[in-house]
């Protein structure tokens, strides 16, 4: 019984030129991803009768069905490359209260401006990114020893000042102080110096007091930042999982109906 050679295998053989490489045709719907491969080849075997250009058509097919994958996979992610617990569907940020008339002003000095490098709804798909039930965040870029003034009057509820510089890690190597409020929620405010918070549990404080110094303690990737967040209860307690971050904006700030934007260095006004 004769053997006949694939239909590239016989391109070659025959000295004919390869397949270009380009895509040639746009990507496939949904419905031609699924069908039948056998299905498929049959028709494009009816379409073409020269080895060359079926084996061509075979391949383009092949490379569209793979970047179609590809890309459905990328948006389910909301960007490749992620940590396997990250979360695997698009977060939506919303629900901000008036910027105007926040209870929150910076947590840094009036007339000092600072660098947002991480926001809300981050698409880092690190296990340190805004992403899930910590969503809602802002990480401000600025040296070790910057002071951190509270964004909002409450009590203090936790602190932690005892890891040092340097110290990095995703978990269990953060100084840090929550500051609670009359509603229940809190505020975290990451990432502080060794022995670099002035305030201790049980005291009182006014937005704008003095109430640490920023650092570079836990899960900073080495970047020395202040990272603020308001969630539902006491993270240290109850755990991040049991108390969301909400969404927050700023008095004191450029205009920020949506929250602080990545990427933009916001100056602390007067209020």
């Amino acid at each position: 019984m004769a053997v006949v050679a694939p239909p590239v295998r016989a391109a070659k053989n025959a000295g004919l030129k390869p397949c270009a490489t380009q895509v040639e045709e746009p990507l496939a719907s949904p419905a031609k991803v699924s069908a039948s491969p056998f299905r498929r080849a049959l028709s494009e075997t009816r379409q073409f009768t020269r080895p060359l250009e079926l084996a061509c058509a075979m391949l383009r097919r092949r490379r569209m069905r793979k970047l179609l994958t590809t890309s459905l996979l990328c948006l389910s992610a909301a960007g490749c490359g992620g940590s396997p617990d990250a979360p695997t569907t698009l977060d939506i940020c919303d629900g901000f209260a008036p910027w105007e008339t926040s209870a929150f002003v910076l947590p840094y000095a009036v007339n000092s401006a600072y660098f947002v490098s991480q926001g809300n709804c981050s698409p880092v798909q690190s296990d340190g990114g805004h992403r899930g039930v910590k969503k809602f965040g802002y990480d401000f870029d600025m040296p070790i020893g910057t002071p951190v003034l509270a964004a909002r009057g409450g009590v203090v509820l936790q602190v932690e000042e005892s890891h040092f510089d340097g110290q990095i890690a995703f978990t269990g190597l953060d100084n840090y102080v929550v500051i609670t409020h009359d509603d229940g929620t809190a505020d975290l405010y990451g990432h502080m110096t060794h022995d670099g918070v002035v305030v201790s549990i049980g005291d009182v404080v006014a937005a704008g007091q003095l109430i640490a110094y920023s650092g570079n303690t836990g899960n900073t990737a080495n970047n020395p930042h202040l990272h603020f967040s308001v969630q539902t209860c006491d993270p240290v307690s109850r755990g991040t999982a049991n108390c969301p971050t909400l969404p927050v904006t700023f008095r004191n700030a450029d205009p920020n109906p949506t929250g602080l934007q990545v990427g933009r260095v916001y100056q602390a006004h007067p209020y």
